[in-house]
């Protein structure tokens, strides 16, 4: 798969959230690791935790369809209409 490219907007939120989840469970997601980028965006879009939620919101509201189809492929569900079941971050 070809590696996902971000607006520098869609940076700025995703640097964001990686900051809120950190504040609020402790665990640090390093956003240069593809794979560990990926963790973050799974956990929050199941997460259910109001802050986490909205910057998450703020993140996939700066993606376009392609990335939304490439992130999905990676089984990140980053549908804002979407509910997946919760898991822990």
């Amino acid at each position: 798969m070809d590696k996902i490219i971000f607006s520098q907007s869609g940076v700025y939120r995703l640097q964001q959230l990686a900051s809120q989840v950190r504040n609020i469970t402790g665990i640090r997601h390093r956003l240069s690791d593809e794979s560990a980028m990926l963790e973050l965006l799974r956990c929050c879009a199941s997460s259910n935790h109001k802050v986490i939620k909205t910057y998450f919101a703020a993140f996939t509201s700066e993606l376009d369809e392609r990335q939304r189809i490439s992130l999905q492929a990676r089984g990140v569900r980053a549908h804002q209409g979407e509910h997946p079941q919760p898991q822990a971050c």
